[in-house]
C-alpha cells in the first residue's frame, strides 16, 4: 500500500492499534463515503456494541459470523 503511494485508512472495532498502525476509525465511525477502496483483511466477528437489530440494512441471513458494519461497509 505505502509503495504503491497510498494513504490507508485503518479501520477496526475500535480505537488502537492494528500491528503498530494507528487506527483512525471504528465499525461505528467509518463511512463508505469516505473511502475509494475497501481492503478487507478478515471478517471479524461481530462486536458486542453490533445490534443486528440496528444494524439490519447490514445484515445478511448467515451474517451472525461477521459484524454487520463490516458487511455494510464493503456492500456500499
Amino acid at each position: 500500500v505505502f509503495d504503491a503511494g497510498m494513504v490507508p485508512l485503518v479501520v477496526a472495532p475500535h480505537g488502537g492499534e492494528v500491528d503498530g498502525v494507528p487506527v483512525q476509525r471504528t465499525f461505528a465511525t467509518v463511512r463508505s463515503i469516505e473511502l475509494d477502496v475497501v481492503l478487507r483483511a478478515g471478517a471479524p466477528a461481530p462486536a458486542p456494541d453490533a445490534l443486528p437489530q440496528r444494524d439490519a440494512k447490514a445484515g445478511a441471513e448467515d451474517a451472525s459470523r461477521v459484524d454487520p458494519r463490516v458487511l455494510l461497509l464493503v456492500e456500499e
